[in-house]
């Protein structure tokens, strides 16, 4: 069960160590932009909620 958890936890620590951004010292306003831009690089233009 050990290991289970173990792999687990090293998965998870190369994917925030690698594929999410650094967010210290930075403002809400910059982490948001920065996942806005993100978001429309991939063709995402609008996030819809509730079908509307």
């Amino acid at each position: 069960m050990f290991f289970l958890w173990a792999g687990c936890t090293v998965i998870y620590f190369i994917t925030a160590a690698f594929f999410m951004p650094e967010t210290k010292g930075k403002t809400l306003e910059q982490i948001e932009e920065y996942f806005d831009r993100r978001s429309r690089a991939r063709g995402q233009t609008e996030t819809q909620v509730n079908g509307r």
